[in-house]
């Protein structure tokens, strides 16, 4: 019964993502270098070493006159997207959300 409990707390923790709220400035914009750093925050908070050759994978080799090439933006609603980070042990995808003065991140581990 315990194995059981301890299986789904795990498969709820590996599945599911975790989230992180930072108090931003008002009036913040929502750039590829600001994904960037707090998704990068998110993922040091979650456990992941800093140290570590943790890096941003490019969704765009060629950015045909797009400036973002780390940061999927969404169409539908800018002020949400993409980062994939690949680390030592495991690749990352953390959604960044900007809405008034909060940003949050949530981060999926890959598999």
């Amino acid at each position: 019964m315990l194995t059981s409990v301890s299986i789904l707390i795990w498969l709820h923790y590996e599945f599911r993502g975790h989230e992180y709220v930072f108090d931003v400035p008002a009036g913040m914009s929502l750039t590829e270098e600001v994904a960037l750093r707090y998704s990068k925050k998110a993922l040091i908070m979650g456990g992941e070493d800093s140290k570590s050759m943790m890096r941003p994978i490019r969704w765009r080799t060629n950015p045909e006159g797009h400036e973002e090439s780390f940061f999927s933006r969404n169409t539908i609603d800018p002020s949400t997207g993409c980062v994939r980070w690949m680390a030592k042990n495991s690749n990352y995808s953390v959604t960044v959300s900007l809405h008034n003065k909060k940003l949050q991140c949530e981060v999926f581990r890959l598999k």
